[in-house]
């Protein structure tokens, strides 16, 4: 069962969820990496986008494929904290945690993340929400 807690973040009310753990397999990722990415969130994807490429191709021999992104003061935090990759395996895994996840925008950062597992030869995609909050009206 999940716990719904009353909260406010930044100013406004919320509700949060803690701690969740989503694990999906080779056709959950093939149905949703057809879903469209939103339009707000399209450059932070493409700098990891970018990354997860260099991170495969550069490490073609390893089994674990690691990247962090530390949070920047000067810049708004996204939510994709870390990446890791499983690979030359009979069954592959793009694990990914969320340090927060705001509902509204997650279904982006899902499809954004299937996109990226299809890249991978039979690949699972487990995903980690630290939070998952929704802003409610007052």
């Amino acid at each position: 069962m999940l716990d719904l807690e009353e909260v406010i973040v930044n100013g406004r009310k919320t509700h949060e969820i803690i701690g969740l753990c989503q694990t999906y397999s080779i056709d959950e990722i093939d149905r949703l990496s057809l879903d469209k990415i939103d339009e707000t969130e399209i450059f932070d994807y493409v700098e990891k986008e970018k990354d997860i490429d260099e991170m495969i191709k550069d490490n073609s021999t390893s089994r674990r494929l690691v990247k962090v992104y530390q949070p920047q003061i000067d810049k708004p935090e996204k939510c994709i904290s870390l990446i890791q990759i499983l690979i030359n395996r009979n069954i592959n895994y793009l694990i990914c945690y969320l340090r927060s996840s705001d509902i509204n925008k997650y279904t982006s950062d899902l499809t954004f993340l299937a996109k990226m597992a299809k890249k991978i030869k039979n690949c699972k995609l487990i995903v980690f929400r630290g939070s998952t909050h929704e802003y409610v009206e007052d």
